[in-house]
Parts: structure tokens; C-alpha cells; sequence
């Protein structure tokens, strides 16, 4: 029974940017609507019921499900927002709050978060306070902070209010122990991390690589076929998701997928047995030194 999401020591949430209209992914796959209700239905017959969407990926209207729990994210702000005034502010919260509540067809929210990490403060308004009235209203269970850029992290972490963190955290992106470090980590002992980009969105599996990155790919590769053999792996993707998934500071693990066997594989890489943190050591020493233009996803593009 090992994949029963509740025997797992780790959530699985299925990411959904590939619901939407827009192509997702350096590969730009967009998946067809008989797909993702083929994925939809394995993922619940195999006990996921955490599901992560955004007003920005327009696939909130595909996850109006009964006994399902969604991680939604706010339509950025600062980028979209036409007006600095308090009023303007609030009421664009509460218009992409309604938005996101009518396309899941529910009447609250299990987590709504900021989609970046630079609009929790709006022009010296507190938007997460902001969050926490639509909260006491019941329209939102949760509140949580994607990150994309590694700023505001210890108005994050010593955010009461806040108790999910999205993040990127894969063999090569140790960033997120910052929330660990001597000064924040009584902080973060309350919030709930969620793992994102454990794949680097599957990049050793392609043929294309950003050319901003193509420098790395000759030693990214080395590494990864010393680490396979030294831990005796077969697979990079089992070496990456058995990598977070024996991290102990992290509670859930996010992965989209274009097709149903991606998700039978996944689980059953969870299933096995956890890296001692000897081999954690081993992976992490490996993978210290690859420049930060690699890993950091954001910047493939820019």
C-alpha cells in the first residue's frame, strides 16, 4: 500500500501549469483537455487530493472537484495592479479572491498564495493583513508565499500569518535553507514548505537546453552520473525526488506531469526508502559549487 498518499512521510500535490491556455515549460507542452481529465482521474484514484493552480496558469476552471484541496496563487500585483491607493489595492485582492473562487466553484480556498514574493508589501500596505480578512471570512483556510525570487525571506518566515512556503528545491537549489539558518529557523518550524522544481523542470531528460545554461550541461551531467553510481542509482529523476523526499524539513512535494505513468513512476520512487543523511551529505558536497545561472529557472529565459 506504499502508494496511499497517507502512508507517504510526504504529501504529493500535482501541479497543473500545464492545464491552462499558455504552453508550460521549457518545452512549451500544452496538454489536451482528454489528457488532463485522464490525469486528473489517475492522480485521485492513487489518493493525491492536493492539487496546485494560480489565477495565472487559467487552469483553476479544470479543478472544481469535490474532496480535492487546492494551492492557488493571486494574480500578481505589482505587474498588474493600475493603481497605488489602498481601495485600488483591496479591491483588486478581492476581485482575483472571487475570480479563483468561481472558476473552482467552492466557497473557500484550502491555500491562496502570493505568487511573488515582492507583493507582500504594496506600497507600505501589509497585503498579507489584507489576506487574513478574507481568511477570518472563511473564503480562505490558508495563507502561503510562492517564491520565486529570494527576497522578503525573513519578513516571510516571521510571518505568523503565513503557513505555506513554495519553493524551489531540488539536488542543485540548497537556497531553501535560509529558512533553516541560526536566525530563522524558530520561525520556520511553524510553516508548512512545499518542494517545487525537484526536476529542474526535467532538463537532464532533453535534448534542448537554454542556451544560457548549455555552458553547465557537460559538468551538471558528470555530476549527475558520479552521484547515480556512487549511490548505486539507476535513474536521475528516482536520485532527484528520493532527494527531497528525505529532507525532513520539507512536507510536501509538487510535480506536474504530461502523462499518467510520470505519476505511477513518481510514487513509486517515494515508496523507497529514504536517504540517510550520509548520502544527503554526499549529493549536496556534489552539487555545491554549480553556479546559481543553473539552477535558478527564472533566469532561463531573461
Amino acid at each position: 500500500m506504499a502508494n496511499k498518499q497517507t502512508k507517504r512521510s510526504k504529501q504529493v500535490v500535482l501541479g497543473t501549469a500545464n492545464f491552462g491556455h499558455k504552453k508550460y515549460g521549457i518545452n512549451e507542452i500544452k496538454l489536451t483537455n482528454k489528457n488532463k481529465n485522464k490525469i486528473l482521474n489517475y492522480a485521485l484514484n492513487k489518493n493525491i487530493s492536493y492539487f496546485d493552480t494560480a489565477y495565472s496558469y487559467d487552469s483553476e476552471k479544470f479543478l472544481n472537484l469535490k474532496k480535492i484541496k487546492i494551492f492557488t496563487k493571486l494574480k500578481p500585483i505589482k505587474e498588474n495592479l493600475k493603481f497605488n491607493d489602498k481601495n485600488s489595492l483591496e479591491e483588486f485582492i478581492k476581485v482575483s479572491i472571487n475570480n479563483s473562487l468561481k472558476k473552482l466553484k467552492t466557497k473557500s480556498i484550502y491555500c491562496l498564495m502570493l505568487h511573488r514574493v515582492e507583493d507582500i508589501n504594496i506600497n507600505n500596505q501589509d497585503v498579507i493583513a489584507i489576506l487574513n480578512k478574507y481568511k477570518k471570512k472563511g473564503l480562505i483556510k490558508n495563507i502561503g508565499v510562492s517564491i520565486n525570487l529570494y527576497k522578503n525571506i525573513s519578513i516571510i518566515a516571521k510571518n505568523k500569518l503565513i503557513k505555506y512556503i513554495q519553493l524551489p528545491i531540488n539536488i542543485y537549489d540548497q537556497r531553501w535553507k535560509i529558512f533553516f539558518s541560526s536566525d530563522l529557523k524558530s520561525f520556520s518550524k511553524s510553516k508548512k514548505f512545499i518542494a517545487r522544481s525537484i526536476f529542474l523542470q526535467g532538463i537532464f531528460n532533453k535534448n534542448y537546453w537554454p542556451k544560457k545554461i548549455r555552458k553547465q550541461k557537460k559538468l551538471t551531467n558528470n555530476i549527475n552520473i558520479k552521484l547515480l553510481n556512487k549511490l548505486k542509482i539507476d535513474n536521475i529523476n528516482e536520485l532527484m525526488i528520493r532527494y527531497v523526499n528525505s529532507l525532513k524539513e520539507i512536507d510536501y512535494i509538487l510535480f506536474g506531469v504530461t502523462k499518467i505513468h510520470t505519476i505511477n513512476t513518481n510514487l513509486k520512487y517515494l515508496s523507497k526508502e529514504k536517504f540517510s543523511q550520509n548520502k544527503l551529505d554526499i549529493i549536496e558536497d556534489s552539487t555545491f559549487n554549480v553556479k546559481k545561472e543553473f539552477y535558478d529557472i527564472i533566469n532561463w529565459s531573461n
